[in-house]
């Protein structure tokens, strides 16, 4: 008789224990549901995370300020200006040289015809001498 008491006291035992144990068992099973529905979701977040437009655009701005600040654009206006003045002094010597060679008025055919006038000065000079030399 007290074994049947005791089977019963332990079987009575038992059923609270096998209905949290069910209980238990129910919110896991929510719990593995609710991973998989997140698992389930997790590509379309990271491909909406992936957007390529948007990694696009960020990295251009990136780009743009990291080349703002490098002083590149700045030393590209200064070579500019310095082509520009060196393009103007070229043009003037150019001008310079064409003065100093022209063949109407330049320097050479100035030279030239002072030249011409040195020799046929000398020319004449010589002739006289001669002449004076011979009388």
């Amino acid at each position: 008789m007290a074994i049947a008491e005791e089977r019963e006291a332990i079987s009575g035992d038992a059923r609270p224990s096998s209905a949290v144990s069910d209980d238990a068992q129910q919110k896991m099973l929510g719990y593995v549901y609710k991973l998989e529905s997140r698992i389930a979701r997790l590509p379309e977040k990271i491909e909406a995370g992936l957007d390529a437009q948007k990694i696009a655009r960020l990295l251009s701005e990136s780009l743009r300020q990291n080349f703002l600040e490098s002083g590149l654009p700045a030393a590209a206006r200064c070579l500019q200006g310095t082509s520009a003045d060196m393009t103007r002094a070229q043009k003037e010597l150019s001008v310079a040289l064409s003065t100093l060679s022209d063949a109407n008025g330049g320097v050479v055919a100035q030279v030239e015809s002072a030249n011409s006038r040195l020799t046929q000065s000398l020319e004449k000079r010589r002739m006289l001498l001669m002449r004076s030399c011979i009388n």
